[in-house]
């Protein structure tokens, strides 16, 4: 009896430190890439990011973001995931849904992308 309890103990143990070990590996293995968007306008600008691996797969799904007048929102996805898409509404009566692509940068952001109105007064990223 005193035998089984002993094997069932390091049985748990076991699958305690598997667990633990595959997280670890799942996380460290996969670096974390960042993106910065700032609102170069004097509105508030709605607009949607997914996260997806740089060849496209393993996407996290859309996530909608409004962004103040002037201020920089830094995103980051699940580790591995290195492309960020964008998707912003131009503006006005006639505007129509853009999409970017991004790549990220590891350990922060390398610079800002920039929300703002082109000559025309539609909404672009630069």
């Amino acid at each position: 009896m005193h035998s089984k309890k002993r094997l069932l103990w390091v049985g748990i143990m076991c699958c305690f430190l598997i667990t633990i070990f595959s997280t670890s590996l799942a996380t460290a293995q996969y670096p974390r890439f960042y993106v910065c968007i700032t609102n170069g306008t004097s509105n508030y600008v709605n607009y949607s990011t997914d996260w997806c691996t740089r060849a496209g797969y393993n996407c996290t799904g859309y996530r909608q973001w409004t962004i103040a007048p002037g201020d920089t929102i830094t995103h980051w996805g699940p580790h591995g995931n290195g492309r960020m898409d964008v998707t912003v509404h131009t503006g006005g009566p006639g505007g129509t849904w853009r999409n970017y692509t991004f790549y990220g940068s590891e350990g922060g952001c390398s610079g800002s992308f920039v929300i703002r109105y082109n000559s025309r007064g539609f909404l672009r990223i630069y």
